[in-house]
């Protein structure tokens, strides 16, 4: 729980980091509930690469029933051949495993799929399993050592389709 240790950091030693949980998840559950957060240029990225007939994968450190759920209430769903989660693994990411399986679904070699990326855990996870990664920075910019592992950094998603239309 790396996340936990970070938090625990932040707060100190007194904090209590269940009872922050608790709230907190309660407070995002509710606002998800709400409204499904939708990164800027998805939409048209996943029309683009549909429309070329290349098989897509989400592989995810969500659990599945939340995975499916938003994925589903943002209407990205059915844009997917595969849906891998950390449900389906032993081990999350960092570890390569949840890759693996969304490859391993699609039928092709993890070397030959791309993968996006918004987080350095993420980025790390996709390039041990051997994809070619590209980091579309969501919150925090990659790590120096995580940018060497990356075909290319993006600004956006908007970037990546340009990148693949000059591609196909």
């Amino acid at each position: 729980k790396e996340c936990d240790v970070m938090i625990q950091d932040f707060y100190g030693a007194g904090f209590r980091i269940e009872e922050f949980r608790l709230r907190f998840s309660g407070h995002a559950k509710s606002l998800l509930e709400a409204n499904i957060p939708v990164k800027a240029g998805v939409v048209e990225l996943l029309d683009f690469l549909t429309s070329r007939g290349l098989p897509l994968a989400v592989a995810t450190s969500a659990g599945r029933a939340t995975a499916e759920r938003h994925l589903g209430r943002a209407g990205l769903l059915g844009h997917f051949h595969a849906v891998a989660t950390r449900d389906d693994v032993v081990h999350a990411k960092p570890a390569p495993d949840v890759y693996l399986e969304a490859a391993r679904r699609l039928g092709i070699a993890p070397e030959r799929c791309v993968a996006f990326e918004d987080s350095n855990v993420g980025l790390t996870a996709a390039h041990a399993a051997g994809t070619m990664p590209i980091m579309v920075p969501d919150i925090l910019p990659p790590l120096p050592e995580v940018r060497d592992k990356c075909i290319t950094v993006l600004g956006s998603l908007r970037e990546a389709r340009r990148l693949f239309e000059a591609a196909l």
